[in-house]
């Protein structure tokens, strides 16, 4: 994947094509766990019920280690087949 870079503003994703990145990894880590809704995986990978305050490369790195983390494991426990 494209290498992100932090803009001047700490952590902040400020031009189109960071954004357009930003958004195309959540998505990828996202389709990886369908099961859960975006507001879910955002607060479950952040920990924090206040992300009001987090910065966006922060957040993505939060998501994409909690993918690594239970990805696949999550996937699997949560089905109620």
């Amino acid at each position: 994947m494209k290498e992100l870079k932090c803009s001047p503003v700490k952590g902040r994703a400020n031009t189109d094509s960071d954004k357009e990145a930003i958004m195309r990894r959540l998505l990828a880590v996202w389709k990886c766990m369908p099961e859960l809704r975006l507001g879910q995986l955002i607060m479950n990978a952040t920990n924090n019920p206040d992300i009001f305050y987090v910065e966006d490369f922060d957040l993505l790195k939060c998501v994409e280690d909690f993918a690594a983390r239970f990805g696949d494991n999550h996937a699997e426990t949560s089905r109620k087949d």
